[in-house]
């Protein structure tokens, strides 16, 4: 025995096996420590990545909320501005009624001095009978347009006759308008516009005015008025707000809101005597509207909600007022507090190659999804986009261009004619007696006669020609490259479609127009001008008898 302990190739073998056996052993420490090292380092790693990835979701949530509250706000843009230009066309139209000409003729001077008290002044116009008659139709009138008062005022800014108010506007006759600033734009530059509180009413509302003239003298002004409230149904229900241009909250889908100011607003410009004026009130609370940067991005932290919301501001600087629409994007906080979680997953995800695979795959295919439904959401933006502008362009009843988009035209249309010394006419084509269509077969049979008549019109058009809604009845016509001969022509063709057409509504006998032509003169007139002249044009051939055409001399182009 002792001899086979002392062999030295036994020996040998078993310092070979106790080293195989305890090799592991001796790597143990270095191998604990590298995987040790490793998985905190992917820890870390997986937290940068967490971190990377839900601030790419949040911004990608953050740019589909933007483009999404974008075309909201450019629709409910739209509505307010097609809504207060179909309002401020009324008082223009209304401003050459003759019968408001002539009472405002009559009644047109400022009061004796001293002036007579409120009262007196009241009596002395209730007695006259042709202001009672006034008031009536302008009642009739207030009922037939998206309108909630009218007002007529004379040189000393008197209401002399009303309609919309309650008991027939015996409160509203005799108070005086005169430090209103739409009486004094009015006055000063033919129209105006305000908003403000009513005076007797306390009703909040926008009002436009236009001046009524006789032989160039300022007789007074015609004054409508459009509730906020009315308007108010446009942002019924959502985180939005317009105010106007000092500032100051005159519609809110929230009504806490109401009458707040925002920061920055220029309201403290006014005197107390001027907000007590326009507003009814000297006080005014602001509301908080303060920056808060999410992942990069500018939110707004406005006081009582309590996440930071995107802002969407629309400025209209023609009815000087601003829309704000604020969007909670819920789901940007849920992303971040999904962080954690994610981090978790991806520390899991790095324990096999598999698992990662794995998750790379999944991640390709989110991404390859999310590209298709943003470009899906793109697409639909832009079909959104498109209709918005052709329903901003394209009066929604007649399908002709509407008056601004009609305007628009015109001016480039008068720019190009003006560099290209080529002759454009202008015609105003009127409906005859459509106040007595819609008085004996109601509106849907006015409707369907605007219709009728927008499509006869339409069957007689060049490409080039344009034909657009001016207001009510009222249509204009623009012939670019045209002389006045052609324009006539083209005129008396128009006017035989109509008179003589077999396929005119059967509750419309006798369906016949009016039209008034003009040609341009050249770079010194401007487009009002050039409007003035074929609405006179058409005036005169209402005057000659209607169901003709009147043109004006020929010009030298």
């Amino acid at each position: 025995m002792a001899e086979a302990s002392n062999d030295p190739r036994l020996i040998h073998s078993i310092e070979h096996i106790a080293q195989k056996c305890f090799a592991p052993c001796q790597r143990a420490p270095c191998l604990v420590l590298f995987l040790a090292a490793t998985i905190v380092g992917w820890g870390i790693t997986a937290f940068f990545l967490a971190e990377i990835l839900t601030s790419g979701k949040m911004l990608r949530l953050i740019e589909r909320e933007r483009l999404n509250a974008s075309s909201a706000a450019a629709a409910i843009d739209a509505n307010i501005r097609l809504t207060l230009a179909n309002v401020r066309s009324i008082p223009k139209v209304l401003a050459r009624q003759p019968d408001i000409v002539e009472n405002l003729r009559n009644n047109a001077s400022a009061q004796p001095m001293p002036p007579l008290p409120q009262q007196k002044l009241r009596e002395a116009l209730f007695a006259i009978p042709e202001l009672i008659g006034l008031s009536e139709r302008l009642e009739s009138i207030h009922n037939d347009f998206a309108i909630d008062q009218i007002l007529v005022l004379n040189t000393a800014g008197d209401c002399i006759a009303a309609g919309g108010f309650p008991f027939g506007g015996r409160d509203e006759i005799g108070v005086n308008y005169a430090d209103r600033e739409y009486f004094k734009l009015a006055q000063k530059e033919g129209w105006g516009r305000q908003f403000a509180v009513g005076r007797t009413t306390n009703v909040p509302g926008i009002y436009y005015s236009a001046a009524v003239t006789a032989n160039r003298q300022f007789l007074g002004a015609i004054v409508v008025k459009v509730d906020v409230a009315r308007l108010s149904k446009t942002i019924e229900g959502q985180n939005a707000f317009v105010t106007d241009k000092h500032g100051v909250i005159i519609m809110a889908g929230e009504s806490g809101s109401y009458m707040k100011v925002v920061p920055d607003a220029s309201l403290e410009t006014l005197t107390a005597e001027e907000k007590l004026n326009r507003y009814k009130r000297h006080q005014f609370e602001r509301i908080a509207i303060t920056p808060a940067m999410v992942v990069g991005e500018t939110m707004f932290q406005v006081n009582g909600h309590p996440r930071p919301m995107l802002l969407t501001q629309r400025d209209n600087p023609t009815e000087r007022i601003s829309l704000w629409l604020f969007s909670d994007v819920a789901q940007v906080w849920e992303a971040r507090n999904e962080n954690f979680q994610v981090a978790a997953l991806l520390f899991l995800a790095g324990a096999s190659l598999i698992t990662g695979a794995t998750a790379g795959i999944v991640y390709l295919r989110r991404r390859k999804e999310h590209q298709a439904e943003m470009a899906s959401i793109n697409e639909r933006l832009v079909r959104l986009n498109d209709e918005l502008l052709r329903q901003a362009r394209y009066d929604a009843l007649t399908g002709c261009a509407n008056r601004r988009y009609f305007l628009e035209e015109l001016n480039v249309e008068l720019n190009r004619a003006g560099r290209a010394a080529y002759p454009c006419c202008l015609a105003m084509l009127d409906i005859d007696h459509f106040k007595r269509i819609n008085d004996l077969h109601g509106h849907a049979a006015g409707d369907a006669a605007l219709q009728y008549f927008a499509r006869s019109v339409s069957q007689c058009l060049r490409s080039s020609d344009l034909l657009g809604r001016f207001g009510g009845e009222e249509f204009l016509l623009l012939m670019p490259q045209t002389p006045l001969s052609g324009a006539i022509e083209l005129g008396e063709r128009i006017r035989a479609l109509i008179e003589n057409s077999e396929a005119a509504p059967p509750e419309i006998p006798d369906f016949t127009v009016s039209i008034g032509v003009v040609q341009w003169r050249n770079k010194g007139e401007t487009a009002e001008s050039f409007i003035a002249r074929a609405d006179q044009a058409m005036y005169d051939a209402k005057n000659s008898g209607r169901n003709r055409v009147h043109a004006e001399t020929a010009v030298d182009f």
